[in-house]
């Protein structure tokens, strides 16, 4: 089993981690990147960090991960700047590490998101009018200036932000989550769900993720707002009426950054597999926990060595930021 074991072990390995790194998509709604400028050097991630933070996220224990083939034109970024040991550190182990207080990783297994037509055809779509819950907060939109009858318009997990300049409204930015008090992040959602467009090209997303519903409310939620089930209320600076816009994310590879330690992963230990000889080890750092189990077909001269685990994650949103990256 030295030589199946292992190959047997990476496999599963590799099958846990795309799993894991599929809440990037579906358990966030705040977002950097455009989905088509690569991310290549070090400024953008300062500039992705701030914008994490500036939301008012929890400052510590911040993690990064970006595409394994976005790593090696930001190191390369660093090189020609004066920073004796980092330079150093970078060039002889070609790796981001730690910078700006974030610890950076890497994957080839990031998911990917496939938008909706309107995300994929570069729309900008026009506020008609929000859906209101009983406590004044909006659970969904509906816009103008999608493809008529489309039934892909807006697909699950699409990502959206408010435009400013519009003429005679005013730009929208979220309030703190911690504090309440105006950020300069624009306002950005996800779609809750898919939904197609009507004959007239009009589409109503309703606000949310994985997690729940994430209605928005202009102003701090007053005391008693309710919180939907796994979601959450979001404050925003004002109300969002007809004739404000938002753009779509295109199809995209997402990226991660976190802070707090906002995602959780439980791999408990499974029962063993009698009459079978079995093991089931624990990792005391991790908790990952893995079960072999060896039996035979009685009479059939079959053999077989099995490795399974199980696993459950999720990831607390406003803890978390997608990096949309380029596919």
């Amino acid at each position: 089993m030295e030589t199946f074991g292992r190959s047997a072990i990476a496999e599963l390995g590799a099958k846990v981690e795309a799993d894991i790194a599929s809440v990037a998509e579906t358990s966030t709604y705040r977002f950097f990147g455009d989905g088509v400028t690569s991310i290549n050097s070090y400024l953008q991630l300062a500039n992705a960090l701030a914008f994490h933070r500036n939301f008012g996220s929890a400052k510590e224990f911040t993690k990064g991960y970006l595409s394994d083939l976005a790593y090696p034109p930001i190191v390369n970024s660093g090189l020609n700047q004066f920073t004796l040991d980092r330079g150093n550190r970078e060039a002889m182990s070609w790796e981001i590490g730690k910078f700006s207080n974030c610890d950076w990783y890497q994957s080839n297994l990031l998911t990917t998101h496939i938008a909706g037509t309107c995300g994929q055809s570069g729309l900008t779509l026009t506020v008609v009018s929000t859906t209101l819950n009983p406590d004044g907060s909006i659970a969904a939109i509906t816009f103008s200036g999608a493809p008529a009858s489309d039934p892909a318009a807006v697909l699950k997990y699409d990502k959206f932000q408010f435009i400013d300049g519009v003429s005679g409204l005013p730009d929208i930015r979220f309030l703190t989550f911690i504090g309440g008090q105006p950020s300069q992040s624009p306002v950005q959602f996800s779609a809750y769900d898919t939904v197609g467009s009507t004959s007239g090209g009009q589409v109503t997303v309703t606000l949310g993720n994985a997690n729940g519903l994430i209605p928005l409310y202009a102003g701090t939620p007053p005391n008693g707002t309710a919180t939907p089930p796994g979601g959450t209320v979001l404050g925003i600076t004002s109300q969002i009426v007809p004739g404000m816009k938002v753009s779509v994310l295109p199809s995209h590879r997402c990226g991660l950054i976190m802070s707090g330690n906002p995602l959780y992963v439980a791999m408990p230990k499974l029962p063993e597999e009698v009459p079978y000889p079995t093991s089931v080890q624990t990792d005391k750092d991790t908790g990952c926990s893995l079960r072999q189990y060896f039996g035979s077909l009685f009479g059939q001269n079959q053999h077989g060595m099995v490795h399974d685990i199980i696993w459950g994650k999720t990831l607390v949103s406003e803890y978390a930021l997608m990096v949309a990256l380029p596919i």
